[in-house]
């Protein structure tokens, strides 16, 4: 419990200080390629730090598609939006219930993270407005069309509402996945990496109290396009599904 209480401490520190940083150097970074660059640069460097503040190491294998783009993947939890950060310059489509979090909700908002509320289908269109925004940015837009974590046992079914812009706009779609070790005296990935059907208190102390993780981020070759957002959304999946690795121990999970 002393390490948890360490890392608790640690990340607060890093995340006060550096939120301290993004707001200052917000008065130099007003134009919106300075605002991107800045942008990347604090919150590549909170994730990064995070991350090894609760002893996770990240490699990656192929690279994310150039320019404006989407990038898709399935989700565990919170490991996987911070390896992503760490390691790609992208916006986040991501569940609206953290816009209430403290401090979170916060830096969510500031880094650009378009929000959305899943269970209601009428935020659908100004969500798909956002991407459609950062797009024209030149932004790479990255979303979870799982629509929740999962236990790693499987890959679960895409949704296809979030791939509309990407079938109107021709825009291309990459796909990736994570795999997860634990180290030798840890719990199994699955009781330390996913969320899915565990009390948040719960997961929260399996992340703070692993000695070690290591994730690799597996990008996937090529591109997809199309006109037909179901056609994506189950092409995606099934490529996703091809780099898929479950993770240990999610057969108990599941």
């Amino acid at each position: 419990m002393l390490r948890a209480t360490l890392r608790v401490a640690c990340i607060l520190v890093l995340t006060l200080s550096l939120s301290i940083v993004w707001f200052v150097g917000k008065t130099w970074n007003r134009s919106p390629e300075r605002h991107r660059v800045w942008r990347r640069r604090i919150f590549g460097a909170w994730s990064r730090k995070t991350l090894a503040l609760i002893g996770t190491r990240i490699t990656t294998r192929g690279a994310p598609l150039p320019g404006p783009s989407f990038l898709v993947s399935n989700h565990h939890g919170w490991h996987d939006i911070l390896a992503f950060a760490a390691e790609v310059d992208c916006v986040f489509v991501s569940m609206g219930e953290i816009r209430s979090w403290p401090l979170i909700g916060r830096m969510a908002r500031a880094f650009d993270t378009i929000l959305i509320d899943r269970s209601e289908r009428r935020e659908i269109p100004r969500v798909n407005s956002e991407i459609a925004a950062a797009l024209e940015r030149g932004e790479r837009v990255c979303f979870f069309p799982e629509s929740r974590t999962t236990s790693g046992a499987r890959v679960e079914h895409f949704h296809s509402a979030l791939f509309e812009n990407a079938a109107l706009s021709g825009m291309p779609v990459g796909w990736a996945t994570v795999r997860f070790r634990t180290g030798a005296k840890d719990d199994p990935p699955a009781q330390v990496v996913a969320w899915a059907a565990r009390p948040f208190k719960q997961y929260l102390r399996g992340i703070l109290l692993a000695d070690r993780v290591e994730i690799e981020i597996v990008f996937g070759e090529g591109e997809l396009r199309g006109s037909d957002r179901k056609t994506l959304a189950l092409e995606a999946e099934q490529r996703v599904r091809t780099l898929f690795v479950p993770l240990e121990g999610s057969e108990r999970a599941a």
